[in-house]
Order: C-alpha cells, then structure tokens, then sequence
C-alpha cells in the first residue's frame, strides 16, 4: 500500500476503531500501556501505527519494530481524556520524542476518543467513550499532553500525571507491575 508497504487490515466490524477494545492502564516502569481485549491485539497495539484508509473504508496498520506501551497522541482538561492513533508519519526519537509533534500529530477530529476523565480507567472503555460527533468541541476544550520518553532502551508514556490524576477524578491509579 503507497507509501507505506505492507498494511494489514482487521477482520473487526464497522464503526472500529484502533485502541477502543480494552483499557488503561499504569506501570511504573512503561507508563500509561494499552490492555487489548481484541484477540489479536498484542502486537499491533505496541509496534506500529495506524491510519484510516478511505478507500477500503477502515482502519490499516502499517508494521513496525520498535515496542510502545501505545502509540498514541493524548490530549487532556475540561474533566476529559482523550487520545487518537498515531499515523505512520510520526516516529520516536529517543532523544527529543515524538516527531513531528504538531498540535494534533496530523490526526482527524475523527480519529480521537475522548471519555469523561472519571471513566478514564473503565475496564470496557468502549462504553465510556463520548460519541464522535462532540470531538470537535472537545479538541477546543483540551489540550494537547503527549509525552513519550526514553529510559534506558524503554519507551515510556507518562502522558497523564497519575498523582494528578487522582487528585482530580478522586480516583485511585493502580501500578501494575510488568513481569
């Protein structure tokens, strides 16, 4: 697929979208870390990226090598969370992070979910997820958080504060811890 090779696309139902099946979660050592609940999600939710493909009509993920707890932008405030899949053109660079690292990485208002910050950490986040027409609104209303970093040779997520995360939702974050 021009311009980025091998794509693969999933056998899912209409109206799917990237990092919607599964939930949240915090480890100290990787940060915030997508918990697919797609049965093939192991992999595409850590390498690579996604785009939506127009002409097939859904969602393509372009392979990659190096693993993420998630690869995706993430945007915050006005009691919401949100965050969209990030494109194939976006790359991590240990050293300064995501490149490019405009306003919205060159993703679609389509593209992001946004879930009221209370409901950030529901095991079923598809069920919290606001309905799409309202992201626009939602995009003026929140700033942009991403904030991907390096520690050793890991990728790490600390896009959310979960101090101040819990400050605000009143809600405890339990730290996994990756074996």
């Amino acid at each position: 697929f021009e311009p980025y090779g091998w794509v693969w696309y999933p056998d899912v139902g209409r109206g799917w979208r990237p990092y919607t099946v599964g939930n949240w979660v915090f480890t100290d050592d990787y940060g915030w870390t997508w918990v697919s609940a797609d049965p093939w999600g192991s992999i595409p939710f850590h390498y690579g990226r996604w785009f939506y493909d127009r002409d097939h009509g859904g969602w393509a993920w372009v392979p990659g090598t190096e693993w993420g707890p998630a690869w995706v932008g993430w945007r915050g405030g006005d009691g919401f969370i949100g965050w969209a899949p990030l494109p194939p053109e976006v790359e991590f660079d240990p050293r300064i992070g995501l490149v490019p690292s405009d306003r919205n990485f060159g993703v679609s208002w389509n593209t992001w979910c946004f879930v009221p910050s209370h409901r950030f950490l529901s095991r079923r986040i598809e069920r919290a997820i606001v309905p799409r027409p309202r992201n626009a609104v939602l995009l003026d209303r929140t700033v942009n958080i991403t904030h991907y970093t390096a520690a050793g040779r890991r990728v790490v997520n600390r896009s959310i504060d979960p101090g101040r995360f819990e400050a605000e939702t009143r809600t405890r974050v339990i730290r996994y811890r990756v074996d």
